[in-house]
């Protein structure tokens, strides 16, 4: 009798064994889910945002944008050092509480980085 007693618990223990890797494959399942989800979620917004932010001309999406939300338009302030013959253009942009600033070998150049440079401060763009 003990010899079967002893064989129904290695056979109970066995069972609980399958029953909780099952349960923990289905947790890793549930949670690989959970992670392909949130990472797919992210994607769409990432698109979202590329489709709104238009880096090729960030002077004209600055106005745009000031404009349609009835908040100051981008203010620029802009200087040159250097010599004559290589000229450095600096400028500064704000716009809806943010700065940034950037240089250019022309004052136009300068300028559109500095826009830049806000739109992705705004949109939380990390460029590396």
């Amino acid at each position: 009798m003990s010899s079967l007693i002893k064989t129904i618990r290695e056979a109970l223990a066995g069972y609980d064994a399958v029953l909780d890797s099952a349960s923990l494959k289905r947790d890793i399942d549930d949670a690989s889910q959970d992670f392909i989800d949130k990472v797919r979620d992210a994607l769409e917004d990432i698109d979202e945002v590329k489709e709104e932010v238009n880096l090729n001309n960030p002077i004209a999406q600055l106005q745009e944008r000031s404009q349609a939300n009835g908040t100051p338009l981008p203010l620029y302030t802009c200087s040159q050092t250097g010599e004559s013959h290589m000229p450095v253009f600096t400028c500064e942009c704000s716009a809806e509480g943010y700065k940034a600033g950037a240089k250019g070998k022309d004052k136009q150049t300068a300028k559109r980085r500095a826009a830049r440079g806000v739109l992705e401060l705004i949109f939380g763009i990390r460029r590396d």
